[in-house]
């Protein structure tokens, strides 16, 4: 993905706020709001859980960022590649040679004549 979605650390942004990928932003905002004052370290006095709720509070922030921002790049981004078109050659004579296209033009049938610069010859009488 790209570099702004690399503070999501591989977590899905809707499924970090808890909303569904057709969510307006009015919504995402709300449910970011509800999340970050649930989560928020200043809640927590237990030392190991502070840690944990900063970086719970960091991925809700950059979720909320990505989807209110730059939620058109972040959804191609989640979309899967669309599968490789195969032709399908009914006749094996529809294959063009590969050295007949690489050599295309570079002979012609016939004599071969070059120009050589110089007086033009003399006129027939």
């Amino acid at each position: 993905m790209r570099a702004g979605f690399n503070e999501l650390d591989g977590n899905d942004a809707y499924e970090l706020l808890g909303v569904r990928p057709d969510a307006s932003p009015d919504q995402i905002q709300r449910a970011w709001r509800g999340l970050a004052t649930a989560h928020h370290p200043d809640r927590v006095t237990d030392p190991a859980a502070k840690a944990e709720a900063e970086e719970r509070l960091r991925l809700l922030n950059a979720a909320r960022d990505v989807l209110l921002n730059h939620r058109a790049s972040y959804d191609d981004a989640r979309r899967p590649p669309e599968p490789a078109q195969e032709e399908i050659i009914e006749d094996p004579s529809d294959i063009e040679d590969p050295w007949d296209m690489a050599t295309a033009g570079a002979r012609r049938p016939g004599p071969r004549t070059t120009t050589v610069p110089g007086p033009p010859p003399p006129a027939r009488v």
